[in-house]
């Protein structure tokens, strides 16, 4: 990446020299290799000599050795060749030629040599991206003396992209520790990847006894964090070693505790560990409803643990394998997610990964679509509001069924469906092949080879994520008959991705002003006014920004018509929302004929849209619409769904930055302690929506921390940060129903000594069925009238502050007065209380 310095420290040098030391002494064979060889004079270093297993052979008594004995070459590493002659007898003539492609690059002469010892740098030669021949060719007095080639695939290193931190793009890299060093994490780097994700494997790190042992993986893990790669910890266990129960599998509370005991260890060791998955396809081996218990009380107490490390730590439950059908041995995707979710997974974390695999050759990646709209769907029913990682996906090329170029092509689309899908954590599988048989189906996923060298697909990764790491995803136009287009935004420019849906039919457009590249970032010419565009993807620069309305204008109003479908029953309730629908949709509908639009009209839009929300939260509070939460949540995230294409509008037009991010945290932090306040009412839904809410404060947040500066820096912080605000404003509405229902179940009354008229103290007392805490009257839930009159308690129930007021008028204290004789009759009088006067003669004394 840019501004790193690439080579190993010295301290790692020693290291791997101490460790080559130590493998020459074991393998006494390698000493042997080595010295049938000094003959040529090859000059090999101990830090080269790990790299010979990658290297090209070279012939006995061949004075030209390639000294970079990998199969690639990373742009700014050395490419040298020794060339060593010692076996001349006389002087003679000499010259050495060195071919890159066929083409001269070099060339030296010496006369009247005996021995010639000298070595030559073509670093600077190599501009071709791919596979690279170099030719090196020794001449005697004019005729070929030796000649030699060498095969290594060239990587421009990828640049760092603006804001790339935003979104998880990376790679399963899976690697041998034990045989392949950590300086391969290079490739990883030059690749552009953003995450990685790996084994932790527990038989490899837990010995028992509360010991670990992380030699496998301290210089790994730590080349990453060096290079600002982050990670994706997968917490798994061999099925067979017993480990954790029987086939591997966790039936216990003492096979939970060492689990849990173990992912705390690995997150104390390595701090730098973002993302922590439990389990890997477990719906392969978890099939009955025990065993769906037993994972999720595993998924609860491994939440738990690390987030009292550290809150912001990802819990990622599922890593499903989405084979089917259903059989004796595995369960569906969903009907795993379904079971777990039975039991409480949804409350236990927000974060749910799975695997797509889809290389059957002409599928147009039609299973994967249907996979990721199944679970779209699944999430959506639970409440919605979750993160999704794609953690594994990929194309084998086994038995040759599907070719590498078209692998290529296919992870690129897969890519691009993922961000069609808003698919922020998306981790290909796999990095490298695990082996060299063509016809086994999981040796065959690599974007590199066995021995490293870079594959066609690997160039294709590195080209997307140069395109697209930092972009923001805005959605799809109708670009021309026959092709599927994709729109992005691309450092506050529109940059598209297209390609023909038949791959027997080619589509022609005008080339108008616009650049275009082909998959791997090669610039495709402007042609007799026309291009030419392929089932392959490509990339098209320079294009009139009235794409970013036409891509917003179609994947809202495409949104809004799914809602409208899927909850037709209860618009008809609420005619006041469908009203407020049908303004936003007529919006949209028009906003493809617009040419100039103000940040502040986006972001009026944008309210609008977020107030059709808010709408339907006071509906249903006000029993307009009788729903359950988990309905209403559904129909919020739906709504927040539609709700990312107003995110764009404000993007695409904000010029001024005058946000105050601040005020969007204190707001996150109120509606926090609301609900951490009232926690035992478990305000599952609300909390969802502002941990979202949070999230896109802390992009904006991240964003707005960068140095460095960009044309869409302030479309960012300006839409990222409203659309923080607006969501913190559901969930405190939302969180406030919870709230207000259970005061209204458990409303404190007050009730009083007497309701009779009286002449004593009255005294009025607080009555509850819950906890509350009188915060005056020193604290009494009574409270002594000695007169008419009121008097307000003020009390707490889960952290918040009430108030009750009790009223007191029928006491009389007031003496009766003698006020006169009629009749021979005398009469008591009381003229002065509030009392029915009593009327007495005096024979009734």
């Amino acid at each position: 990446m840019k501004n790193k310095n690439n080579k190993r420290t010295n301290e790692k040098k020693e290291q791997i020299k101490i460790k080559l030391t130590i493998f020459l002494i074991i393998f006494a064979s390698i000493f042997a290799f080595i010295t049938a060889y000094q003959s040529t004079k090859i000059v090999m270093t101990t830090l080269e000599l790990s790299y010979m297993y990658a290297g090209e052979e070279v012939e006995e008594n061949n004075p030209i050795s390639f000294l970079n004995s990998n199969t690639y070459l990373i742009e700014g590493q050395k490419y040298n060749i020794d060339i060593n002659i010692t076996d001349n007898e006389q002087k003679a003539n000499f010259s050495l030629e060195i071919l890159l492609n066929n083409e001269q690059i070099k060339k030296i002469e010496w006369n009247d040599a005996i021995s010639i010892s000298t070595t030559v740098d073509i670093s600077d030669n190599f501009h071709i991206e791919g596979e690279n021949v170099v030719t090196v060719i020794i001449y005697k007095d004019g005729q070929i003396y030796q000649k030699a080639e060498s095969t290594v695939s060239y990587i421009r290193k990828y640049v760092e992209q603006f804001a790339e931190k935003l979104y998880h793009k990376g790679i399963g890299t899976h690697f041998s520790f034990r045989t392949f060093g950590a300086e391969k994490m290079e490739l990883v780097d030059a690749l552009g990847a953003t995450y990685i994700r790996d084994d932790m494997m527990i038989e490899a790190i837990d010995k028992g006894n509360g010991r670990y042992d992380y030699w496998n993986y301290d210089d790994w893990i730590n080349n990453a964090k060096d290079d600002d790669i982050s990670l994706y910890a997968l917490l798994r266990a061999n099925r067979t070693n017993g480990l954790l129960g029987e086939n591997g599998k966790v039936t216990n509370n003492d096979e939970v505790t060492r689990y849990v005991k173990f992912a705390e260890n690995v997150a104390t060791r390595y701090p730098q560990i973002s993302d922590f998955e439990v389990l890997n396809e477990p719906n392969g081996y978890y099939t009955s409803e025990e065993d769906a218990y037993w994972y999720t009380e595993l998924l609860k107490k491994t939440a738990e643990t690390l987030k009292n490390l550290n809150n912001d730590y990802k819990i990622w439950a599922g890593a499903t394998m989405t084979v089917d059908p259903r059989n004796d041995t595995r369960m569906t995707s969903i009907e795993f997610f379904n079971r777990i979710f039975k039991n409480g997974a949804y409350k236990y974390t927000n974060c749910f990964s799975y695997h797509i695999y889809d290389s059957e050759p002409n599928s147009k990646n039609q299973w994967f679509k249907n996979k990721l709209q199944e679970h779209r769907q699944l999430f959506n029913e639970q409440g919605g509001f979750v993160n999704v990682s794609i953690s594994e996906f990929g194309v084998t090329t086994y038995s040759n069924k599907i070719t590498e170029d078209e692998k290529a092509d296919r992870i690129i689309k897969q890519y691009i469906l993922l961000d069609n899908y808003h698919i922020e954590n998306s981790l290909l599988y796999n990095f490298r092949d695990t082996g060299t048989n063509i016809d086994n189906r999981e040796s065959n996923f690599g974007i590199v080879s066995y021995t490293f060298t870079p594959k066609p697909a690997y160039y294709a990764m590195k080209n997307y994520y140069q395109n697209t790491n930092g972009s923001e995803y805005i959605g799809t136009i109708n670009l021309a008959e026959g092709l599927e287009t994709h729109v992005y935004n691309k450092d506050g420019k529109p940059k598209i991705i297209t390609w023909a849906t038949d791959n027997t039919k080619n589509v022609t457009i005008p080339y108008e002003n616009f650049t275009v590249t082909d998959l791997y970032g090669k610039e495709i010419q402007n042609q007799n006014g026309t291009l030419t565009i392929t089932s392959s993807p490509v990339y098209l620069d320079n294009i009139q920004t009235s794409y970013y309305n036409q891509a917003i204008s179609n994947t809202a109003l495409e949104k809004y018509k799914e809602f409208e479908e899927k909850y037709k029953t209860e618009l008809t309730n609420v005619p006041t929302i469908q009203a407020n629908i049908n303004v936003q949709k007529n919006y949209m509908q028009n906003l493809v004929n617009q040419t100039q639009i103000s940040q502040e009209t986006a972001i009026q839009e944008m309210q609008k849209h977020y107030n059709i929300g808010t709408e339907l939260i006071k509906a249903v509070k006000e029993n307009k619409l009788n729903i359950e939460y988990v309905k209403l949540s559904s129909m919020l995230d739906t709504l927040e769904d539609i709700g990312k294409s107003y995110e764009d509008l404000v993007t695409v037009t904000a010029i001024e930055r005058n946000v105050d991010i601040q005020k969007a945290k204190k707001q996150i932090e109120e509606t926090e302690k609301l609900i951490k306040n009232n926690e035992k009412l478990e305000i599952i839904y609300p909390e969802k929506i502002l941990l979202l809410s949070k999230e896109y404060y802390e992009k904006a947040e991240y964003i707005n921390s960068l140095e460095e500066e960009n044309p869409i820096k302030t479309g960012l912080i300006v839409s990222k940060n409203i659309h923080s605000e607006l969501l913190e404003s559901w969930a405190k509405d939302f969180a406030k129903i919870y709230i207000d229902k259970y005061l209204e179940e458990h409303k404190p009354t007050i009730t009083y000594s007497t309701t009779e008229f009286t002449n004593k103290d009255v005294i009025a007392t607080i009555n509850t069925d819950i906890d509350i805490q009188v915060t005056n009257n020193n604290g009494n839930k009574t409270y002594t009238f000695t007169q008419n009159g009121t008097f307000t308690f003020k009390y707490i129930i889960n952290s918040t502050e009430y108030e009750i007021t009790a009223t007191v008028n029928n006491i009389d204290k007031t003496m009766p007065v003698i006020s006169g004789v009629e009749n021979g009759q005398t009469y008591y009088t009381d003229t002065g209380g509030a009392a029915p006067v009593i009327v007495h003669t005096l024979q009734e004394f």
